[in-house]
């Protein structure tokens, strides 16, 4: 399993840094952090959730492709994160700590009917939609990879506000040891 290291970082806002988006999470599938960005972003919020305890929440638009087929196997999932307890408006996804606005503004700008779900609601649309087949299920040690990535992202203090303060330099430091320690 690849180790996070400064050069994988780059910076988000003043208070946050994040991966960046060609980081490989999982090397035995060759995914990467922008893999988990799109069609596969439930399954790294679910896998975050789990190891973490942080609830599951979801943009999703409720308007059917097929009015005839208004159902919640219909209904599509923008993005899926998880909220970060310690901040107010930040969620978590395999880039790290966003901004909900950012997020919101990245995924569902183009979406008319868009709706936030909560964690149950969304893990039961998520789970709904993946037995189903709309969405993609994990691949064969997928899941442990992003828990691994879960837990890499918590040791080097990327999801602990005013961790990682963005400072002149501090990617160009000794690429070996994690930021901020």
């Amino acid at each position: 399993m690849n180790n996070l290291l400064k050069r994988s970082l780059t910076a988000y806002d003043e208070i946050f840094m994040n991966v960046t988006d060609d980081y490989v999470v999982d090397c035995s599938n060759n995914l990467r952090v922008d893999d988990y960005l799109g069609s596969r972003a439930h399954l790294a919020a679910m896998a975050f959730a789990e190891v973490s305890g942080l609830s599951l929440g979801a943009f999703v638009d409720r308007r059917p492709a097929d009015p005839k087929a208004a159902s919640l196997l219909s209904t599509r999932v923008e993005h899926a994160f998880c909220r970060l307890h310690s901040t107010a408006n930040y969620c978590l996804d395999a880039r790290g700590p966003r901004s909900e606005r950012d997020l919101f503004d990245e995924y569902c700008a183009n979406t008319a009917q868009v709706q936030e779900l909560g964690d149950h609601e969304a893990l039961a649309l998520i789970e709904l939609q993946m037995r189903e087949g709309v969405l993609a299920h994990y691949l064969k040690g997928e899941r442990q990879h992003l828990e691994h990535h879960f837990l890499q992202m918590k040791a080097i203090g990327l999801l602990q506000i005013n961790a990682l303060v963005v400072s002149p330099g501090m990617l160009y430091e000794d690429e070996l040891s994690p930021p901020g320690l």
